[in-house]
């Protein structure tokens, strides 16, 4: 499983939209991209897609209201039965 931010251009994560975030993992973008070396064998859970702050693989938070909302990530690795993870990256 991977999770990949996933922002829109414009986005109050941004600190040029008002956050405090400099400009970073844009959709469709190379600096979205997941490395070339790594061997993605599932779709990845993407963070931010709608603006959202994605610090957790398994949350967002909405820069706005501070609503937190949950991600994929947890029913995806129930569904799979998966009992442990090793987390790397950033």
């Amino acid at each position: 499983f991977y999770t990949q931010d996933w922002h829109p251009p414009h986005t109050p994560h941004f600190e040029k939209d008002g956050g405090i975030w400099p400009v970073h993992c844009v959709r469709d973008t190379w600096g979205a991209e997941l490395h070339p070396d790594l061997r993605v064998e599932r779709p990845a859970v993407r963070k931010g897609a709608n603006g959202e702050d994605g610090y957790s693989g398994f949350t967002m938070r909405d820069p706005v209201s501070g609503e937190t909302v949950p991600t994929e990530l947890e029913p995806l690795l129930r569904e799979a039965a998966i009992e442990r993870t090793v987390v790397v990256g950033l």
